[in-house]
């Protein structure tokens, strides 16, 4: 295995002290390499596997049917993306490749109060705009939102145990993710027929924008792989029942670099299997609170380890990379 496997259970015991073992094991993994894979959280099985079923379901629809509720025009990314449709990710990071082959939709918070003005200014649209739901299948929104519901839990407790692992007191981050940005992302990657152009993979290599991405995938092959320190790209294997973690270009700003945002991507499947290698997977890219200011953490900087980074505004930083990736969409 690449990257560390933490079992998170018992952080849910109240005990302080296996609440910080469980940290520690955390700090030296996003140290290392910014990717672990969790298992223990007290997540029930069932809507894990009736999210991928109804995910599934749609994506088997006619591809008509699936563009009826494409992304529409404005800032945020909310709906259905077709197959080789968007640019490459390779492009996030300023290099080449043909368009990814997946599909995908995406969603972010859904029933927001139009009462709370925090929701409604110009850079809350760029994670609080409507989600366009299919009309089929007929329970995919309800199971969808009961997904997300529990990647919203799941995170607020991954940040409190990041707390922990920075030294700072574990309900440190709470006050700064309570009206998060984040966002959902199903994902199929379909069977290969054809042979893929050249450097053209299911997802080329790039980094999350956020704090943390939660990824539920299932066993195919051709799957995520790391670029270790070593320029080595390694593979994350499936474990039943977890979730691959990893850190996104925000917390490791926010750490100075002493937590790792590292290049990722997902392969192709073999040659030989490719006709039967259907892969699909969430990724749940968590974001804080779009108006807070991110500016190096105490305990993350000492005369050896200058600070690197400017305070910058949490939503003004993403809505700054969205707009650039839009732009080099059309290129």
């Amino acid at each position: 295995m690449s990257i560390p496997v933490i079992n998170i259970q018992p952080f849910y015991t109240g005990d302080q002290t296996k609440k910080e073992l469980v940290a520690q094991q955390i700090n030296r993994a996003c140290e290392a390499t910014g990717f672990f894979c969790i298992t223990g959280y007290p997540m029930p099985q069932p809507p894990i596997e009736e999210a991928f079923n109804v995910a599934r379901q749609f994506f088997d629809l006619p591809l008509e049917e699936k563009l009826k509720i494409g992304v529409p025009p404005g800032n945020a990314y909310h709906g259905y993306t077709a197959i080789a449709n968007s640019a490459s990710l390779a492009k996030t990071m300023h290099g080449e490749a043909p368009p990814d082959l997946r599909e995908y939709f995406y969603i972010g918070k859904d029933n927001i109060s139009e009462q709370d003005d925090y929701y409604q200014t110009d850079l809350a649209s760029y994670f609080f705009a409507p989600n366009p739901w299919p009309d089929r299948p007929p329970n995919f929104k309800s199971i969808i939102n009961k997904y997300f519901k529990q990647m919203e839990l799941l995170s607020a407790d991954l940040m409190r145990l990041f707390a922990i692992a920075l030294g700072l007191s574990e309900s440190f981050f709470d006050s700064k993710v309570d009206k998060h940005g984040s966002h959902l992302i199903l994902i199929n990657y379909p069977e290969q027929d054809q042979r893929p152009l050249p450097g053209q993979l299911r997802a080329s290599p790039h980094t999350d924008f956020g704090t943390l991405t939660i990824v539920c995938q299932n066993s195919e092959q051709g799957g995520l792989q790391i670029l270790n320190k070593d320029d080595e790209w390694l593979n994350i294997e499936y474990i039943p029942k977890s979730f691959v973690i990893n850190i996104g270009d925000l917390m490791a700003r926010w750490t100075n670099d002493r937590w790792t945002s590292t290049l990722h991507r997902v392969v192709n499947p073999p040659s030989e299997v490719a006709f039967l290698s259907r892969r699909q997977s969430f990724a749940y890219f968590h974001q804080p609170n779009y108006n807070i200011q991110i500016e190096c953490l105490k305990g993350c900087f000492d005369e050896n380890h200058p600070i690197k980074y400017s305070p910058i505004i949490s939503g003004e930083n993403y809505r700054d990379k969205i707009s650039k990736m839009k732009k080099l969409e059309t290129q």
